[in-house]
């Protein structure tokens, strides 16, 4: 998507860039998560795998709201993103598998907008982070199995073309969100973690402090979101089609978007 909004000379709508910030930190979580449980099971430590995709549920949740699915692909648009952040979570509904009390238990953190889901989230995920650390940074057998194991010098990192955490693991302080900013992220303030002695272990505490970072940086766009509406696609229909009562209530809002598709400028369908 950026690509393309470099070659055409698009400038995105500010809420549409915090939009699409939000949601790269929600997907960082995820990201994050998975490798905790997966890594932490790996090594003898069950407990992790459920408590960090108990989180992940919450997570994919936000996900569902803008664009049908648990994962957000098919949200981002060149130009800005598919729709604005709903008014209003989707409620479960009871069947023969849930009782009510079930229901209403799981719709607890639904009664808002989409925003109140994340923003409740965020306020919730620092103490469940001290649960991961708990169970975790200190355990002497977790240690055993981490410190001084695959040791990677900062030299040999880049040597490897290590990216992302594996990078800053081996404590080369290079991020792209502040080296070469994109979206919203000139705009919102967070640390770089690095690590010492590049070891599993070093690995291991520089990913969870990206679980606070991304935290801290969803919870700003959170607040700038509350209260900043505005448009979150670029108002140029060669660039995205104008809204379906606009094409279907006058051949005018219809021909643009047909004209474009005609000369492969859009896609064919959304």
């Amino acid at each position: 998507v950026l690509a393309i909004e470099k070659l055409l000379g698009v400038e995105v709508p500010l809420r549409a860039q915090y939009i699409r910030t939000m949601f790269d930190e929600i997907t960082r979580i995820l990201n994050h998560l998975m490798w905790l449980g997966t890594h932490a099971l790996d090594v003898g430590a069950m407990t992790v795998f459920l408590y960090a995709f108990r989180e992940r549920e919450d997570l994919m949740d936000c996900y569902e709201p803008v664009s049908g699915a648990r994962m957000h692909a098919a949200y981002y648009r060149p130009g800005g993103v598919y729709r604005d952040l709903p008014d209003q979570m989707p409620q479960y509904q009871q069947s023969q598998w849930t009782t009510g009390r079930d229901v209403g238990r799981r719709n607890e953190a639904r009664q808002g907008s989409l925003l109140d889901f994340i923003g409740d989230f965020a306020d919730r995920f620092p103490a469940l982070v001290d649960e991961y650390e708990t169970l975790l940074t200190d355990n002497r057998i977790w240690k055993q199995r981490t410190v001084g194991i695959g040791v990677v010098s900062p030299e040999r990192a880049l040597q490897l073309g290590f990216t992302g955490p594996m990078l800053r693991g081996s404590g080369v302080e290079w991020d792209l969100r502040k080296k070469q900013s994109y979206a919203a992220y000139d705009k919102v303030d967070f640390d770089i973690p690095v690590g010492v002695t590049g070891d599993s272990y070093d690995r291991y505490l520089v990913r969870i402090e990206e679980l606070r970072q991304s935290n801290r940086i969803i919870k700003q766009c959170v607040e700038w979101l509350r209260n900043n509406p505005g448009p979150v696609m670029v108002d140029d229909h060669k660039i995205a089609p104008p809204s379906r009562s606009d094409m279907k209530g006058d051949m005018e809002g219809l021909m643009p978007p047909l004209q474009a598709i005609q000369r492969r400028l859009l896609p064919t369908s959304r």
